[in-house]
């Protein structure tokens, strides 16, 4: 039986959890999109990147400790549009694409609000 004192306790920490959860001023998921020509098929995986903040800047992402290249071919700290700074007004979303040897299982966003790292 759970007595009233672990049950604010648990409470106390949901509500902790939500407040830091608040502070965060992007959106983070994950997809993939296929694209065919003739025989080929390319699979793509796509990040997508929601703002929820209205002076959001993106300063760089960086998918899987940077050991995934993105649809122009750049690899790593090679100038590519994941490293350059993309304003982003709250409730728009930005989108990267990298090849299908990614598995997009950690993503890093540098802002010009702080840096967050999803997983």
């Amino acid at each position: 039986m759970i007595s009233i004192k672990s049950l604010v306790a648990i409470g106390a920490l949901a509500f902790m959890v939500n407040a830091y959860a608040d502070d965060i001023p992007v959106k983070v998921s994950t997809g993939y999109k296929t694209e065919s020509s003739g025989r080929f098929h390319v699979r793509w995986l796509t990040v997508n990147i929601t703002s929820l903040n209205n002076d959001l800047v993106i300063q760089k992402v960086t998918v899987d400790k940077g050991n995934c290249r993105d649809a122009l071919g750049a690899k790593k700290n090679k100038l590519n549009r994941a490293n350059i700074s993309y304003p982003l007004k709250f409730g728009k979303t930005a989108t990267y694409e990298y090849y299908d040897d990614c598995g997009g299982v950690e993503i890093q966003v540098d802002t010009n609000l702080g840096s967050w790292t999803f997983q």
